[in-house]
């Protein structure tokens, strides 16, 4: 099985699986994203009652969790991008 750390590169080409010194593992862009581009996919796995230090805030009063590598994103105070919930 090949680590993600190798996979990511070939099917995003915009973000790579890095660890930290401090922190473990999250995901560091590897080159400039666009205005408006679509940095990555997720799948919500639960919706919560609450939100806590693994949740994803998807507007004003709704956090979820996700499935996959947008759970390695790390979190920001002054955010440059953000989620999109697509309808299905």
């Amino acid at each position: 099985m090949l680590s993600l750390a190798k996979i990511l590169p070939i099917m995003e080409n915009k973000y790579i699986l890095r660890k930290t010194p401090e922190k473990g593992e999250g995901i560091f862009a590897i080159r400039s994203i666009k205005a408006g581009e679509i940095v990555m996919r997720g799948i919500i796995k639960e919706t919560l009652s609450k939100n806590d230090s693994h949740a994803s805030q998807i507007d004003k009063n709704t956090f979820v969790r996700h499935e996959s590598l947008i759970t390695k994103v790390n979190h920001s105070c002054v955010p440059n991008s953000g989620i999109h919930v697509n309808e299905t």
